[in-house]
């Protein structure tokens, strides 16, 4: 397949790599990176959930959990924060949306920050954009596993665009790493590092409480993964092929 086509669109670089390394004498040149990126059309306007606890360091998840994406890690940061008296289940608002095995249930309702969340079910997506548009910083927990460290997910994108300073925990030097430093939009840490993981949250919420900028992102390269943006990309691709 990958012999007959005169261009290949992959949506993560490491589907490249891996098709290179596996059959090394393809042409590489026919391999383009089409990111899925993110559509702003389908965001809500600002301001269309209620924000329900303003006094509150809001954040919130947004996807599913089970197995080897779990909350685990970010608990444990929490109560380490807790610990260091840096942070108490009264300073925060931790929302988590989406479908959730029973052992990440759980994991939550077993936390000592258990009466600081709000656990959604299932929201129309509309509604968990809004969500987390109505958030102090946004909440990404990939896999723990090398198979993750090449995927980048399409919420990645998802929470590129709403612009809220992103708690990422993701495989070191992973494709989600580097887009997050790419862009400035937030954090990142492994979930075997809890104390790099509370620094974070506790840097985060230190700044909203001085009233700081959390994160400055580069709004330039964050544009750059707007869809249409991949649809001029695509365009040229077919243009190419075509002519």
């Amino acid at each position: 397949m990958f012999t007959e086509a005169d261009a290949v669109e992959c949506a993560w670089e490491g589907i490249i790599d891996d098709a290179l390394g596996k059959y090394p004498t393809l042409d590489r040149t026919k391999f383009h990176y089409v990111p899925n990126g993110y559509d702003s059309s389908d965001f809500p306007p600002a301001g269309s959930y209620p924000r329900t606890h303003a006094d509150r360091f809001t954040i919130t998840y947004t996807g599913s959990m089970y197995g080897r994406r779990n909350p685990a890690a970010f608990l444990a940061a929490l109560e380490l924060l807790a610990k260091q008296k840096r942070l108490s289940p009264a300073d925060v608002h931790l929302r988590f949306v989406g479908r959730f095995g029973d052992e990440v249930n759980t994991m939550l309702n077993e936390s000592q920050f258990a009466d600081s969340m709000q656990i959604v079910s299932y929201v129309p997506h509309e509604t968990s954009i809004a969500m987390l548009m109505a958030s102090d910083a946004s909440l990404l927990i990939v896999d723990d596993a090398k198979e993750s460290a090449e995927i980048v997910p399409g919420k990645v994108y998802e929470y590129l665009g709403v612009g809220k300073p992103i708690i990422a925990l993701t495989p070191r030097n992973s494709a989600i790493e580097r887009l997050v430093r790419e862009t400035g939009a937030g954090n990142c840490a492994p979930q075997d590092d809890v104390a790099a993981i509370a620094e974070i949250i506790g840097t985060y919420v230190a700044r909203w409480r001085a009233g700081e900028t959390i994160v400055k992102p580069n709004v330039e390269a964050i544009a750059k993964y707007e869809r249409r943006e991949s649809a001029f990309q695509l365009g040229s691709i077919l243009s190419g092929v075509v002519s």
